[in-house]
C-alpha cells in the first residue's frame, strides 16, 4: 500500500527541537524516585488500577497495567534509586508467577504490557531464571492460545465487543503490537524461531491493515472467522 506523507498544518511548530537541562532531568528523576518509595512503603506489594477522587485505588496483580507499575521499579533502580526500590521490584514481579498459574489476565492481548516490563526486565536485571521460566512460560502460553497461523496475526482482542449482527470480533488491534517484544525476545534467548515469525507476522499485518494510506490507523482489524481474509478496520475508542 502507498503511504501518502503527513501534512501538518503549522511545520514550524515542530521544526523547533526542545531542549531540556540535564539539571531539570536530574530533578524529574529525583521526585520520581521519591514518589514511587512513598507509595510502596504506604501500599506494599499492592498494584494501582485507577484513580478515585484523584487517588489511586490500590489492588491484586490482575490488570495490564501492572506489569509496568513493577516496570517502574526496576527503573527506578537503574537510574540510582535505593535498595527499597530494587526490592519493591523483585517483590511486585514475583507475583506474576502466580498470575500465570491462575490464568489471571492472560487470555487478551495485553500479556506484553504484563510480562515485558516486570519478569522480562528481572531476569535482565538481576539473571535470576526463576524469572525467565515465569516469561517464557507466559510467551509459549500466549503463543499457542493467540497467534493465528491462518491470519498471521495475534487475535486476542475484545473478543467480548460484539455489536448486534456484526461477526464474531475475530481481530487484531494496534495495541497487540505491544506483545512482539516479548515474542521476540523469547525467539532470542531460546533459539526458538516461532516466536520471531508470530511476532514479525503481526507486525507485517498490522502494517499492511491497520495503517491507511493517509500513515493514520484503526485502532481494530477485523477478519474474516472462516478464511481469515482481511475485512475492514474498526475503531473503538
Amino acid at each position: 500500500m502507498k503511504r501518502n506523507p503527513i501534512k501538518l498544518n503549522n511545520p514550524e511548530k515542530y521544526a523547533k527541537v526542545p531542549v531540556i537541562s540535564e539539571e531539570k532531568i536530574e530533578k524529574a528523576v529525583e521526585q520520581a524516585l521519591a514518589r514511587l518509595e512513598r507509595m510502596g512503603r504506604k501500599n506494599g506489594v499492592t498494584f494501582p488500577t485507577l484513580t478515585l477522587d484523584s487517588q489511586y485505588v490500590f489492588g491484586p496483580n490482575n490488570n495490564w497495567v501492572h506489569g509496568m507499575y513493577a516496570g517502574c521499579y526496576w527503573l527506578a533502580a537503574k537510574l540510582g534509586g535505593k535498595n527499597f526500590h530494587g526490592g519493591m521490584a523483585k517483590k511486585l514481579s514475583a507475583t506474576f508467577e502466580e498470575r500465570l498459574e491462575k490464568r489471571v489476565g492472560v487470555d487478551d492481548h495485553d500479556v506484553g504490557f504484563a510480562f515485558s516490563p516486570s519478569v522480562v526486565a528481572s531476569y535482565k536485571s538481576t539473571g535470576d531464571k526463576k524469572y525467565r521460566k515465569i516469561a517464557l512460560d507466559a510467551a509459549e502460553y500466549f503463543y499457542n492460545t493467540s497467534y493465528s497461523h491462518e491470519g498471521k496475526f495475534i487475535i486476542r482482542s475484545w473478543k467480548w465487543f460484539k455489536k448486534e449482527g456484526a461477526p464474531e470480533a475475530y481481530r487484531t488491534m494496534m495495541d497487540s503490537l505491544m506483545n512482539a517484544p516479548l515474542l521476540y525476545w523469547a525467539a532470542k534467548e531460546t533459539g526458538d524461531e516461532k516466536y520471531f515469525k508470530a511476532a514479525h507476522d503481526h507486525v507485517k499485518t498490522t502494517e499492511e491493515c491497520l495503517i491507511r494510506a493517509d500513515s493514520s490507523s484503526f485502532h481494530h482489524y477485523q477478519f474474516d472467522t472462516v478464511t481469515s481474509e482481511p475485512l475492514h478496520g474498526v475503531t473503538l475508542q
